[in-house]
């Protein structure tokens, strides 16, 4: 290996004597053996590393799992709070999107999303809140039969199922599926990142949502924007024309506010309105 500990021993053997070997064979010999130890060591290091993230993706787990933090969906105009999404915290500075793929990479995504939901779902009662909650799943996560089984232990015509950000959805047509059991009880579908990423328009129409989440790099800027004004107020006719939600993501100020009212944009989330934050049960 790289730090000069023994793996093993490459050998080559033959039934009868080859008098023609000669120091080449030997150089050729020794050559593949650094380059085999080169990728098993590679692959020893990529156990090992697997071994470190599943052990810290368990005590979480075992932990009851990510702390859950709320950030505020509210009406356009007035900013009544119609509503709350749940968002996972974790206990050091890295992104949630990191731990969520690094769960997925060693098999603990599925784990680790409903570890998520059942959080949120177990502190969302304290915000005393009639509107709905929303919480996110990956589309692989919506065909396990204990996701679907946890959705139907809640509230379910008030809860919203927001396909994660940059999550590719394989098979609309399985996915809507999956989740029908769930929409026919009343809970929702919400589709984010609309216009860009795996959100294209053919999805759109076959997902048929009944939240639309305009991005919020669609919403940056918004006020001085006419392309982007001109994109936003082709999603509001057509949200409006299949009875969606059109929600507007990453608001920051009082002008993208108001340009969206202009827009006839009804519902939004952003900084403006509200940071995530801890319940009380969520913070003790």
């Amino acid at each position: 290996m790289s730090d000069g500990t023994v793996f093993g021993t490459l050998c080559a053997f033959s039934s009868t004597p080859d008098l023609s070997l000669d120091d080449a064979a030997v150089t050729t010999l020794r050559c593949s053996a650094v380059v085999v130890g080169m990728l098993l060591e590679a692959s020893h290091i990529d156990r090992r590393a697997a071994v470190v993230v599943r052990s810290r993706i368990d005590r979480v787990l075992d932990s009851g799992g990510p702390r859950m933090h709320f950030q505020p969906i509210v009406a356009v105009p007035g900013g009544e709070i119609l509503g709350y999404e749940a968002l996972a915290r974790f206990p050091d500075d890295r992104a949630p999107d990191i731990w969520f793929a690094e769960a997925w990479d060693v098999g603990r995504g599925v784990a680790l999303e409903m570890s998520a939901v059942a959080a949120a779902m177990r502190d969302f009662p304290v915000l005393d809140c009639e509107g709905f909650l929303t919480v996110n799943l990956a589309a692989t996560s919506c065909g396990e039969e204990q996701v679907l089984e946890l959705l139907s232990s809640g509230p379910v015509d008030r809860l919203v199922v927001e396909i994660t950000e940059h999550s590719a959805i394989d098979n609309a047509a399985a996915l809507v599926a999956h989740l029908a059991p769930f929409r026919e009880l009343g809970g929702r579908l919400a589709i984010d990142d609309v216009g860009i990423g795996f959100s294209g328009l053919t999805q759109l129409v076959e997902l048929a949502p009944d939240v639309i989440k305009l991005d919020r790099s669609l919403v940056a800027g918004l006020p001085d924007d006419s392309p982007r004004a001109a994109l936003v107020a082709a999603m509001v006719a057509y949200s409006g024309s299949v009875g969606s939600w059109l929600l507007a993501e990453g608001v920051e100020d009082e002008r993208t506010a108001l340009a969206l009212q202009d827009l006839g944009v009804r519902f939004a989330q952003g900084y403006h309105f509200g940071r995530p934050q801890p319940t009380a049960a969520g913070a003790s």
